[in-house]
């Protein structure tokens, strides 16, 4: 896949109006996340849970709005909607083109309502193109719910690359995200440089005066360590 399908710039409103409710955005709270990840694995096989999310994404793309909110209600996939809003990402990728991303942190509303609000952020994603028609079929959603979260800010180099994704925030919203994935593309031609690679673009992000050699945020902003729970599902699972 290509590496920007798995990097994540935000800096967007607070709040996605949606249909029948306001989702709101929230700032990232390490024992909320844990909080609300007990209650998913409470639910069964998280990564079930995650391919759950990513069929609710095609669902929506293919069918709309309200079919994926009605599967994730009372269909196969309904304990999305049993569950809380985690941290998540979700990428449209195709044969070796990417679609679309949305990234979203913790709000106050079900998985289900955050996922589908995620969706609708990813197909406004002017960065990427349309498919083709003939292109649908090879599509493929990916989404990745985020957990174990660690505050890395005071120690920058505590970090697993292929294991750990990054998360750079200004204490309300996220800045600057890669998901594991994206730490291992980006740094393929040089692994061993990874981790200082990774924290330069950080830095960049957080100031384009600081010096590279010298890894210092502003005040208040957070970087954060985590890990992920992955799903997937191809588009053509649906009818075209």
């Amino acid at each position: 896949l290509a590496a920007a399908s798995l990097v994540f710039a935000a800096g967007r409103k607070l709040y996605r109006r949606r249909r029948r409710h306001v989702v709101k955005v929230a700032a990232l709270s390490l024992s909320e996340v844990e909080e609300k990840w007990s209650q998913i694995e409470s639910l069964g096989n998280t990564e079930e849970v995650a391919g759950n999310c990513a069929l609710l994404c095609c669902v929506q793309r293919q069918l709309g709005y309200m079919a994926a909110f009605h599967e994730g209600n009372v269909g196969a996939a309904r304990v999305v909607s049993q569950a809380p809003a985690l941290p998540l990402a979700l990428s449209w990728n195709g044969a070796g083109q990417v679609y679309g991303t949305s990234i979203a942190g913790t709000a106050d509303c079900t998985l289900l309502e955050h996922l589908l609000d995620c969706v609708e952020r990813a197909a406004k994603d002017h960065r990427f193109p349309t498919p083709a028609p003939a292109d649908v079929k090879d599509i493929v959603a990916q989404v990745s719910l985020l957990r174990s979260f660690a505050d890395i800010s005071e120690s920058p180099l505590d970090w697993t690359p292929g294991l750990h994704g990054i998360w750079y925030s200004d204490g309300q919203q996220p800045q600057l995200v890669y998901l594991p994935q994206a730490v291992e593309e980006l740094c393929r031609d040089d692994p061993d440089n990874a981790v200082q690679r990774i924290l330069s673009m950080v830095q960049r992000r957080a100031s384009s005066d600081a010096e590279e050699e010298d890894f210092r945020l502003p005040e208040g902003h957070v970087l954060y360590r985590f890990e992920t729970t992955s799903g997937e599902c191809p588009i053509s699972t649906l009818p075209l």
